[in-house]
């Protein structure tokens, strides 16, 4: 958190001292929204589009947001961040295992299915092919 918080003001000062440089702050993807849900909660379902991250974000973070547009306003996201402690990263880094394992025996059963599938197509081939 500190050194998120560090780069802000580094990147502040930066500005302040005379260089036309202008810097911003944001994100947006699904994996970033994902990431702040699982510091506070788990998070096992698929979304289609990341406005839908809104209701998860509230409940984590126990806030009242309206849309994904209002806790990425920088006091709100700021506000949020606050609320996060080391235990919080350790959480999430430990979910996202969770949710890494899941999706590695998922893909090895649809891998599974699709070489199932594609072994009766070839067979089918060959038969008529004969």
């Amino acid at each position: 958190m500190k050194g998120f918080q560090d780069a802000l003001a580094n990147m502040k000062e930066a500005q302040n001292i005379g260089k036309q440089i202008t810097y911003k702050s944001g994100y947006s993807n699904f994996t970033f929204d994902l990431w702040i849900v699982l510091h506070m909660m788990d998070c096992n379902t698929s979304y289609s589009h990341r406005r839908q991250y809104v209701t998860p974000i509230n409940q984590a973070l126990d806030e009242r947001f309206e849309n994904m547009d209002e806790f990425k306003k920088e006091a709100n996201f700021k506000r949020c961040l606050g609320k996060l402690q080391l235990s919080n990263v350790i959480d999430a880094v430990e979910r996202a295992k969770k949710i890494t394992c899941i999706n590695i025996k998922d893909t090895a059963i649809i891998k599974k299915i699709l070489l199932l599938w594609l072994g009766k197509q070839l067979k089918k081939y060959w038969q008529t092919a004969n």
